[in-house]
């Protein structure tokens, strides 16, 4: 009897409109995302709930789709309404998309409330299905807006490369292009929002034109903080002299000779990364530079 009568009480809560809604607007407050919960699953002991592949929407368009996930939750407080959420634990696979791009592979992630000034402490790991592996670690502050450090291990730049592009093609607009396995740190522990990333490759191809890179680089870059940032850009800083440089077809540098490609970074409306001023500096002595194949040297 006893076990009929936790059936029925985990049947009505599963079916009161109140704890989806409870549930919904705790995404909302303490992530800033709009949640699709799909099927859901009450657990009375510990208190929670199971989540049959949620949906998250959050800033910018971006969605997140994740496998079954458990909440820790105050049941009770949900039913009225109040937004307490004490915790939240997802294994398996994962779909992001983002501007036109996609992510998906595996995540294995834990977030718990953290302190009055962050909503989420975060800590876990991503692995895509292109290969590599992130690891995570910091907090999910109001908006959802990430504060801490990802740990890059030999990531694909491919399933990324839609935060460098224009969400429609824009008539003359040079494509910038990116590929190759990175590993590194990206840091969003600054209280202004800025992030730091510095990022290397063996194998690297990185098409800014009028300048095409193609071999090793070590990538270091001051990004702006989220929203237009016109007045105080950010900073891109690559060394390329491990790498063949071409500038416009025309003037080619070999492995070897010192080279360096400098810009500024500003995010638009809508999150696109634009850079703006590139410019290469490349060492000057006798047999550095040479005629490229498509081309002739000044």
């Amino acid at each position: 009897m006893a076990a009929a009568g936790v059936e029925l009480l985990r049947w009505r809560l599963e079916g009161d409109p109140s704890l989806r809604e409870g549930l919904e607007g705790a995404a909302a407050s303490q992530l800033g995302a709009s949640l699709t919960p799909g099927e859901l699953r009450v657990e009375l002991w510990p208190p929670g709930l199971r989540l049959a592949e949620p949906v998250l929407a959050l800033a910018g368009g971006v969605r997140l789709e994740l496998p079954e996930t458990r909440i820790e939750a105050d049941l009770g407080r949900l039913l009225r309404g109040v937004a307490d959420v004490r915790g939240l634990a997802v294994e398996g696979p994962f779909r992001l998309a983002y501007r036109g791009g996609r992510l998906e592979g595996r995540v294995s992630l834990v977030l718990r409330p953290g302190a009055p000034s962050a909503a989420w402490q975060v800590d876990g790991e991503v692995e895509p299905d292109s290969g590599g592996r992130l690891a995570i670690d910091g907090e999910l502050r109001d908006g959802g807006r990430f504060a801490g450090v990802v740990d890059v291990e030999h990531v694909e730049s491919a399933p990324f490369s839609a935060f460098l592009s224009a969400e429609e093609e824009r008539a003359g607009e040079p494509e910038v292009r990116v590929s190759g396995r990175f590993s590194g740190r990206l840091d969003r522990s600054d209280p202004s929002g800025r992030a730091s990333l510095r990022l290397t490759s063996d194998a690297a191809l990185l098409s800014l034109p009028p300048v095409r890179l193609d071999g090793p680089v070590v990538l270091v870059a001051e990004l702006p903080a989220e929203g237009v940032s016109e007045v105080a850009p950010g900073r891109l800083a690559v060394d390329a002299t491990r790498a063949r440089v071409d500038y416009a077809g025309s003037l080619a540098k070999a492995s070897g000779r010192g080279a360096s490609l400098t810009g500024g970074i500003v995010r638009e409306p809508g999150g696109r990364l634009r850079l703006d001023d590139v410019r290469l500096q490349v060492s000057r002595f006798a047999g550095e530079i040479e005629p490229s194949a498509q081309g002739e040297s000044p």
